[in-house]
């Protein structure tokens, strides 16, 4: 079995995809907008931060990683198969 991937924390993550997460999870003032997950539940949030940092991790190990291109444009369809392949050697089936 394949050993997994690092972890990258989200300080570490690329500069831009902080600021994007940051913006969404983080509430803003009455009279701002909060991000789409400002209301979510820490743990929630936690969740999403470690699976993305799991997804940065393997772009890293697979040498796909471009910190200057955006999250989208690193979400390219035989990157996000060849991603999925790995996650289904490395874990096991959940609900």
């Amino acid at each position: 079995m394949r050993r997994q991937s690092r972890i990258v924390p989200c300080s570490e993550w690329p500069t831009r995809d902080r600021t994007l997460w940051d913006a969404g999870v983080h509430p803003t003032t009455i009279l701002d907008a909060s991000g789409v997950a400002a209301r979510w539940r820490a743990r929630t949030i936690e969740a999403y931060e470690f699976a993305y940092g799991r997804w940065l991790g393997w772009l890293e190990e697979t040498r796909r990683l471009d910190p200057a291109s955006g999250p989208g444009a690193r979400a390219e369809r035989d990157r996000l198969r060849a991603y999925i392949r790995t996650l289904q050697a490395t874990n096991k089936p959940a609900t």
